[in-house]
């Protein structure tokens, strides 16, 4: 395998990639996007200086914060209040057969949609 039989040299678009103008506006593009990354990281730099000049600990953070959470405190009690849920109320069955089975087809009747 050759390398004449990977590229064709009749190809149009391999054509024009080849070409100075082609070459000269890559280059800007790179100039461009090695601007634009520079001027990214320069951002963050400075953003980063002045987060360390600012103080660090986030002192204006944590007053806003610390004042919001006055006004919140832990429960003193350990108990939970449960709520009982609204749904069908399951009443006992005596042991016989038929009895079960109507309260299993009464459970499957109210539990399941119509459609």
């Amino acid at each position: 395998m050759t390398w004449e039989s990977i590229v064709l040299p009749s190809d149009p678009v391999l054509t024009q990639k080849r070409e100075p103008r082609v070459a000269e506006r890559r280059a800007r593009f790179r100039r461009i996007v090695t601007a634009t990354v520079a001027a990214c990281a320069g951002v963050c730099l400075i953003a980063l200086v002045i987060t360390l000049v600012s103080g660090g600990d986030g002192s204006a953070m944590s007053a806003a914060s610390s004042a919001a959470a006055e006004g919140k405190t832990a429960p003193t009690s350990a108990e939970v209040p449960v709520d009982k849920l609204g749904g069908v109320v399951r009443r006992k069955v005596s042991g016989d057969a038929h009895a079960i089975r109507s309260a299993a087809a009464g459970y499957w009747r109210a539990t399941t949609k119509r459609r």
